[in-house]
């Protein structure tokens, strides 16, 4: 199964960085098989940039794919 996680709202991270964790475990001891990425457009982009507060490191070390709207990083 492959899972999509979408962030729009700089407030809702904490929530999706905990849902995705506990996404991530589940997986893990389930020993379930897919895809999670995490989509950021809107507002929430302006925490993916690299002087921003919010630390990805431990997604990307788990494979969870981060895709970010171009439109919304313009």
């Amino acid at each position: 199964m492959n899972v999509i996680v979408h962030i729009d709202e700089t407030n809702k991270w904490p929530t999706v960085l905990s849902n995705l964790s506990h996404l991530y475990e589940h997986w893990q001891q389930s020993h379930d098989d897919g895809i999670i990425e995490l989509l950021v457009n809107g507002e929430a982009v302006t925490q993916v940039r690299q002087d921003a507060d919010i630390d990805l490191t431990d997604l990307y070390r788990r494979g969870i794919d981060v895709a970010v709207c171009n439109n919304s990083l313009q």
